[in-house]
């Protein structure tokens, strides 16, 4: 998994295995105890089937901006 930036946003990224299948990718939003090293399991079943999946990762406990930042940056990044 690679970091990329989208939008300004700061996201991991999957990258579809031998070249992108599908148009749209797919953006997951770990929750609240999840990392994304959690959804590796499934992100690589998605690329293997050629989708490019972004993950955006938590924000960090002494943010002070937290999951509004998050989501706006998931916004930014999906409008991208």
């Amino acid at each position: 998994m690679q970091m990329v930036t989208v939008g300004g946003a700061r996201l991991h990224l999957e990258r579809a295995e031998a070249g992108t299948r599908y148009h749209a990718p797919i953006l997951i939003l770990p929750g609240l105890f999840q990392s994304p090293a959690c959804w590796r399991g499934i992100t690589t079943m998605l690329a293997h089937r050629g989708w490019d999946v972004y993950l955006l990762p938590r924000p960090a406990q002494d943010d002070d901006h937290g999951w509004d930042a998050s989501l706006d940056q998931a916004t930014a990044a999906a409008a991208d």
